[in-house]
């Protein structure tokens, strides 16, 4: 039975969120169908182990390493019971699990995403420029340092993109 071990409050306002994360040891996302699942990372921010449910259309179980950080499930009410007893049957395992959610979490900053997604973009320049090379043209005109659309010393217009290099990364948008 649930009584006195869950509460079911409802809507709750977004104030109220981050306190009952703290005050709380997991957190279950039963859905079948989540977009990136920023919940999950805010509980793992909290401190929370994550449970969610095993789902082709979620991105939720792609956010922990099952056993790990978080636990994913079978999406029947069997399945989650099961994770769920088990994990808070054995308290050593939920508090290893608790600060590997945390890390996770801390690892997923913006400051983090924006590194990354820097060097995506510097390797993908730096993959179109060694295309060029060997094609003997270029792809991208170096105009100027400083502005929108500057990336490792070089801006690009429309006008300025090699058209006879668009199948190394498709047809332009524009």
């Amino acid at each position: 039975a649930v009584d006195g071990h869950i509460a079911f409050l409802g809507r709750v306002t977004d104030e109220r969120v981050p306190s009952l994360m703290r005050a709380s040891r997991v957190l279950v996302l039963p859905s079948a169908r989540e977009g990136y699942g920023i919940t999950v990372v805010e509980g793992q921010a909290c401190g929370l182990v994550p449970i969610v449910a095993a789902s082709p259309m979620s991105a939720a179980p792609d956010l922990i390493s099952d056993g790990v950080d978080g636990l994913v499930f079978d999406p029947t009410a069997a399945g989650l019971v099961s994770v769920l007893a088990d994990l808070l049957a054995d308290g050593k395992q939920l508090r290893r699990m608790a600060r590997a959610a945390r890390a996770t979490a801390d690892g997923r900053g913006w400051d983090g995403r924006a590194l990354e997604m820097e060097k995506i973009y510097i390797d993908l320049v730096a993959g179109r420029r060694v295309a060029a090379t060997k094609t003997g043209s270029a792809i991208i005109k170096p105009t100027r340092a400083t502005g929108p659309g500057v990336l490792d010393g070089a801006t690009a217009s429309r006008s300025e993109v090699a058209t006879d290099h668009a199948p190394l990364l498709g047809e332009p948008r524009w």
